[in-house]
């Protein structure tokens, strides 16, 4: 002991030291210690000066950290070596310092001797040792000071003191040197801006456990003296531990509001964001943990920290160790955690990244995908272990909550970004160029990663192990997708119920796994307004069957949003609810809400083929629902419950008994009340097959819902019966029917007064619906076989409309009459004429069929030559009615036609209007001057065989017919083959009848030719010219015309027989007819045995013989007649070949 005072060998001391603490270590004799430590008092005191104090304050530190209960010793027995110890920190010497410094440290590690000692330092050391602190220049003083304030911070009352300084108001700089040295704060900063990462490390960790005591009462003086701006700058190293610290220690500065508002956050995020850059890339997970932690905290400050940069920015989303998955599961967390905070509008500035933050995003729901468990391992339970798989189940549940919230936030961030136009596009995108990264595509990300990512992973995750957190941030991820992409709503909300049965899953949660108000209100408020938006959605869906006007969806979400909240039954319980009848006035209005809100979503399940409960238990509530509404006078339920309930009624029907008589009057006292029945109308077929089940219903609301479901059924009812394969003329139907068409048609079946219905609907709706109406009455008509009893139920409807018809245009003008295309007249007229030709033929005629002809012959004389759509059908129907009767009751139709004088003014008016068709504008329709010269052919060929009476002729301008068949341009065949039917018959009769006046404008130089005089009033002439125009239409071998031609040639040739047979064989003689019959045979093997062609060769062996038909056309004709098959030989080409046969026999 001795030695310490004589030996100035550094060296040697310290081996002294050694040797002293390592005997009273071993020897663990109490005599021995006090023997040092009297030994080392009496040295100190009998020093004049401490300067060779060293080494006796560097054995007490020794000794003290060798032995802890020394310290006890010390402070109860040898209070003047204490104050030897305050002394020494008084010398200016720092090697002496630093030893009372750590001799103090070692002292004061103890906590029962830093409470004896809590005086000491209140009055004795606490200034000394701030002194030496801020004084201190050696590394060992500092570090052994630092050592020393590490201990003290461990206990509040040394903190207390320390940082009373600060913490006193009004206090400067100078007034707390004054006090005993600069403010810790003050003191700390200092360190920190040394270059000394060691005392760095020190000085974050004091700092960080002042902080730990109460930040509330120690972080504003902290802050007051920029601490926080100087750790910041200290993220700059590498050291590892330092960065640790200092993250550590803003991490509880961020609970202080004085940190975000002066601005210190602003100023270090950026040292913070490329900090993080360069800790993601180390392996160490604490200090990414407490990195990502902070940035959190940050990103949570409410307020609007931008990362202005592209840089930051860059180091935010884009760098690839944030997206790297890394095996830490804490790590992962507290990623998931910062991410939720960084997915704000308010940290983000023009231009976003929103490429980027799509990468992250993607990268952690990848990550969270492939962390759910396989169905192999859900829910094992028994053996050991399983306590290990549900810790696994629970952080995996964790991770996909914070992941979760992560989603949200960029779904919101992508709603508030659409109110700003400067966040929706990039500004770098080049102009007129598309860019990628936009709050467009970034939005259609979020949607599509919903779909395929977030609805999978959850409900994996919720079928191993329910999570009430995860499922309520999972609904409000749903929710947000009905903002982030409106314009995709309807499909994304179909393919929820249609491929996932989510509204199905969604309303037995809502409402049948009793997650109420009083359980999870949170939860509860997700679910609903989730339910709330996608039945809304829904409600508008275009797939849908129900028609549904925007107007109401107000009233639709605000229901929902009143009572889905409060819908917590089960099945039953449900049910039940909806019979229950309310007891007091004030439980009406409440009961009611619910009972619609029910009704509602039970009416959505079933829409979307999703059953909550099976039909013979739902129907019966509903019929007590609507008895009870009628029965208590309750006001009538809005229009979408009574479309809801009669579309429940409707699905529940055919799987149930029959409604009784009670509900039936119920049900229509309600539906009576509704001004609109669109309004509670649903496009479906059960909605057809409910109402003409009933005759209470069908008798009162048959027409309405006819009329709303050809008004809904959409423009595909009007093609379904305009075009044929069977039949040419494209205004028929057609033999295929679509699915709307087929529907009616069976419920036809059912209910055949349907028809009537139908009629009514033709007559009075809308020419749109009329038509539609009228497409199924022909697809009936034409598809119904043999007898028609549907007709003796429309012919007398149809009569009293034609007459209400006919009395209408009794004081109209015959200006006026057009209009009546707009009354549906033309679609009337149309049914008339399809009844009457599915009659065939030889039908004896009643009176009602009469009045019929009669009315449709005056409404048809009062008419306009440019009245086409009532003219066309009116002209068929008269056709009809010559053509397919009794030769007396042909008698009293010709007749009757007759002896309308208008109607033959008309004819003649249209038949003059031919003439104009050759004009570049044509004012007639051709089909209507076709009908006009069939029908006058057809009064031609009658009147001549009833010799009826003709009280007006028709004037028919000769020579304009001549030119008509001969030189009118574009003409149809129909038209054309119309003309030449007329022509023959004109023929047949002489070009003379007491119907038709032959007009002929020509001039005729008299005394006529021989010839001329022959043919009168034909000329050679005429004959000429109207042999080369039949020559020409037969060239063109169009079948229509083939007959036409060959049936007036036949017809021309008898008449030229008849007045002049030389003329006859002159004209059957010409070289032309040779040349019309070898390109007729030579056109195919199908030609030649065409029935128009065979006719011409019988009518040319007749009349001239071999000088046109050769053996050898007759022998063609003869060798493929011989390979015809029985069934290929139709009644025409039969007879026709029969004709052939004849005249070759007399060749």
């Amino acid at each position: 002991l001795g030695m310490l005072q004589s030996l100035e060998d550094v060296a040697t001391l310290d081996l002294v030291v050694e040797l002293l603490v390592q005997l009273m270590a071993e020897l663990k004799s109490d005599q021995f210690v006090c023997c040092v430590l009297d030994g080392c008092c009496k040295q100190l005191s009998e020093k004049v000066s401490m300067g060779g104090s060293l080494p006796v304050f560097t054995l007490l530190g020794k000794l003290v950290d060798t032995i802890p209960p020394l310290t006890e010793t010390l402070i109860l027995e040898y209070g003047n070596l204490m104050d030897q110890l305050l002394t020494g920190l008084t010398y200016p010497d720092e090697q002496i310092k630093a030893a009372v410094c750590y001799v103090y440290g070692k002292l004061y590690n103890s906590p029962t001797a830093a409470e004896k000692l809590a005086l000491h330092f209140t009055d004795k050391l606490c200034s000394l040792f701030l002194s030496a602190l801020e004084n201190a220049q050696t590394r060992e003083l500092q570090i052994n000071c630092m050592g020393l304030l590490k201990q003290l911070l461990k206990y509040s009352q040394f903190v207390a003191v320390l940082m009373s300084v600060s913490l006193r108001e009004g206090s400067t700089e100078s007034s707390a040197a004054a006090q005993g040295g600069k403010p810790l704060p003050l003191l700390l900063k200092k360190l920190l801006l040394s270059r000394e990462e060691t005392l760095q490390i020190a000085s974050a960790q004091c700092v960080a456990a002042v902080l730990v005591h109460s930040p509330a009462q120690y972080a504003p003086a902290l802050v007051q003296a920029d601490i926080p701006e100087f750790l910041f700058e200290c993220l700059s190293s590498s050291n590892e531990v330092l960065v640790w610290s200092v993250y550590s220690c803003l991490l509880l500065l961020t609970e202080e509001k004085l940190l975000f508002s002066k601005c210190h956050t602003v100023y270090g995020i950026e040292s913070l964001v490329r900090s993080l850059k360069e800790t993601l890339r180390s392996h160490s997970a604490e200090v990414q943990k407490q990195g990502l932690l902070l940035l959190a905290e940050i990103l949570k400050s409410k307020n609007k920290l931008k990362l202005t940069t592209h840089t930051q920015k860059k180091n935010i989303w884009g760098g690839e160790r944030w997206r790297k998955d890394t095996a830490m599961q804490r790590v992962r967390l507290t990623k998931s955690d910062c991410l939720v905070s960084l997915g704000r509008k308010e940290h983000l500035s023009p231009p976003v990244q929103y490429r980027d933050l799509q990468k992250l995003l993607e990268v952690v729901l990848k990550r969270s995908d492939n962390l759910t468990l396989p169905p192999s391992s859900r829910r094992a339970v028994g053996p050991p272990g399983g306590r290990d798989q549900n810790r696994s189940v629970s952080r995996q549940a964790q991770f996909l909550l914070s992941t979760l919230q992560t989603f949200n936030n960029a779904c919101r961030l992508a709603v508030e970004c659409q109110s700003d136009a400067c966040m929706q596009e990039n500004a770098f995108t080049a102009p007129g160029s598309e860019g990628g990264d936009t709050l467009e595509r970034f939005s259609e990300f979020l949607l599509q990663a919903c779909d395929s990512l977030c609805i999978p992973t959850v409900m994996r995750q919720h079928e191993i192990s329910p999570n009430l957190a995860v499922m309520e941030i999972f609904f409000l991820i749903l929710s947000a997708q009905f903002s982030v992409l409106p314009s995709m709503m309807h499909q994304f909300s179909t393919k929820l119920v249609c491929h996932t049965n989510f509204l199905l899953d969604t309303v037995k949660n809502k409402l049948f796994r009793i997650l109420g108000t009083r359980r999870n209100p949170k939860l509860n408020a997700a679910c609903s307004d989730f339910l709330d938006r996608l039945c809304c959605t829904l409600y508008l869906a275009p797939v849908r069957h129900e028609p549904v006007s925007a107007a109401e969806l107000p009233a639709v979400s605000l229901m929902l949003k009143k009572t889905l909240s409060q819908l917590n039954y089960s099945p039953s319980d449900s049910l039940a609810l909806l019979s229950e009848t309310p007891d007091t006035l004030e439980g009406e209005e409440a009961l009611r809400s619910n009972q619609h809100a029910l009704i509602f979503l039970f009416f959505m399940a079933y829409a979307h083929q999703d059953r909550l409960v099976h039909e013979t238990q739902l129907l019966p509530a509903v019929c007590c629902f609507v008895c009870s509404a009628v029965d208590h006078g309750d006001p009538l339920p809005p229009p979408f419950i009574l479309r809801a309930v009669v579309c429940l009624l409707s699905l529940s029907q055919e799987k149930c008994d029959a409604l009784d008589t009670a509900t039936l009057d119920a049900l229509s006292i309600l539906l009576k009340s509704v001004p609109d029945f669109s309004l509670v109308y649903t496009h479906h077929p059960l909605l057809l097959n409910f109402f003409f089940r009933y005759p209470e219903l069908s008798d009162q609301f048959g027409h309405r819902i006819l009329q709303a479901w050809f008004c809904w059924a959409g423009s595909k009812l009007a093609g379904d019966g305009e075009a044929g394969a069977k039949n040419s003329d494209p205004s028929e139907p057609r033999s295929d029917i679509s699915g709307d068409s087929q529907i009616l048609l069976q419920v036809i079946e059912v209910n055949p007064n349907v028809v009537l219905l139908l009629l009514g609907i033709v007559c009075t709706e809308g020419v749109e619906t009329a038509r539609r109406a009228l497409s199924v009455l022909k697809l009936f008509l034409k598809n119904q076989e043999g007898d028609l009893p549907a007709s003796d139920l429309l012919r007398p409807r149809l009569l009293q409309i034609l007459q209400r018809f006919m009395i209408d245009s009794q004081s109209a003008a015959l200006s006026v009459l057009p209009h009546a295309a707009d009354r549906n007249l033309p679609l009337v007229l149309d049914l008339l004429f399809l009844i009457q030709l599915r009659e065939g033929e030889s039908r004896e005629m009643d009176s009602t069929d009469f009045k019929l002809l009669y009315h449709v012959s005056n409404l048809s004389g009062k008419c306009e030559p440019s009245n086409a759509d009532i003219l066309q059908p009116a002209f068929n129907f008269m056709y009809c009615s010559l053509q397919q009767t009794t030769s007396h009751n042909q008698s009293r139709v010709v007749s009757m036609l007759l002896s309308n004088v208008a109607l033959m003014e008309l004819l003649e008016n249209l038949l003059e209007e031919t003439w104009a068709a050759t004009l570049p504008c044509r004012p007639q329709p051709e089909a209507v001057l076709c009908s006009a010269w069939l029908l006058t052919a057809s009064l031609l060929h009658a009147q001549r065989n009833h010799s009826s009476e003709v009280p007006r002729k028709v004037n028919i301008k000769f020579d304009e017919l001549l030119k008509a068949v001969s030189f009118m341009k574009k003409a149809s065949s129909l038209l054309l083959a119309s003309l030449l039917h007329f022509l023959s018959l004109l023929l047949r009769r002489g070009l003379a009848s007491p119907l038709i006046a032959v007009v002929y404008d020509s001039v005729r130089t008299i005394p006529l030719q021989e010839q001329d005089a022959a043919l009168y009033p034909l000329s050679a002439r005429d004959v000429s010219a109207l042999l080369v125009s039949l020559q020409n239409l037969l060239v063109q071998r169009d079948d229509l015309l083939l007959h036409a031609a060959s049936g007036c040639m036949e017809t021309l040739m008898h008449y030229l027989h008849q007045k002049h047979e030389d003329t006859a064989r002159h004209v059957a003689s010409q070289p032309w007819n040779r040349f019309l019959l070898f390109t007729l045979l030579s056109s195919g093997e199908s030609s030649c045995l065409h029935p128009a062609v065979l006719r011409l060769l019988a009518l040319f062996l007749k009349t001239e013989g071999s000088n046109v038909v050769s053996q050898c056309d007759v022998s063609y004709v003869l060798q493929r007649a011989a390979k015809l098959q029985l069934e290929e030989l139709s009644d025409v080409k039969s007879q026709a070949l029969h004709t052939f046969l004849t005249n070759v026999r007399t060749f």
